[in-house]
């Protein structure tokens, strides 16, 4: 079975990782496709994300990032991913409704590798009882 987004080589998916907030893994996927990408990331990362980024520790410095992420793909997608305004900074870093943060990933993929990917459906789209929560 083919993956629809093959394009991100390696994130690492440790336990450890899945058995808190999946902040850090998300951080290191999105870090991960502007190092093959060269997508416009360096305001998120405070310049070209090296090697081994360091990730934000504090929880306001985690959401702020988010923030930073959401904006960075909604700029490169504009109309195709309107619903990005709807995604909870805090519900990511806290690792509440996984299917928005999914939904963040596949528009950042769109963002990446334009022309080769179209929007993805957001998850409210797919099914209205996933509507995220007012801010």
């Amino acid at each position: 079975m083919g993956h629809r987004y093959p394009f991100v080589l390696w994130t690492r998916l440790l336990p450890d990782r899945l058995r808190k907030p999946p902040f850090r893994f998300l951080f290191d996927a999105v870090a991960e496709v502007a190092r093959q990408t060269g997508i416009d990331a360096a305001e998120l990362f405070g310049g070209p994300p090296g090697e081994k980024a360091a990730a934000p520790g504090a929880f306001e410095e985690k959401v702020a990032f988010v923030e930073g992420w959401i904006a960075l793909a909604a700029g490169a997608l504009g109309e195709l991913a309107a619903h990005l305004a709807r995604v909870s900074p805090q519900d990511i870093v806290c690792g509440v409704r996984p299917e928005w943060a999914n939904y963040l990933l596949q528009c950042t993929a769109s963002a990446a590798w334009p022309g080769s990917l179209g929007a993805p459906p957001s998850p409210s789209q797919l099914d209205p009882s996933l509507a995220p929560r007012s801010r």
